[in-house]
């Protein structure tokens, strides 16, 4: 009996674990596409890259956490786009390559 429940328990954890890393990965992917859009909004706008990076690193952005220390990096992505590449779709498809990693 007592197997039977730790098997019922360890089958609820290995369906609850990939649960939880999906949510973890949709709300991960949603940061990081927001901080994206941003990026692309900046650089329409005629900001530079390090205006860009400072910006969103600053306390009133409203990125917290482990998601600043992603800012440079998503920032340089966006100002390596050809500009022409900005337009309706970017921060769509980069949060589907998000979820799809």
């Amino acid at each position: 009996m007592v197997l039977r429940k730790a098997v019922g328990v360890a089958l609820m954890i290995g369906v609850a674990a990939p649960v939880l890393a999906s949510t973890k990965r949709q709300e991960s992917c949603a940061i990081t596409a927001d901080i994206v859009l941003q990026a692309v909004e900046a650089r329409l706008d005629g900001k530079t890259p390090e205006q860009t990076k400072t910006q969103l690193a600053s306390d009133g952005s409203g990125i917290t956490g482990i998601y600043k220390a992603t800012i440079p990096a998503l920032v340089d992505m966006v100002f390596g786009f050809e500009e022409t590449t900005l337009g309706e779709g970017v921060v769509e498809d980069y949060e589907t390559q998000c979820l799809n990693f």
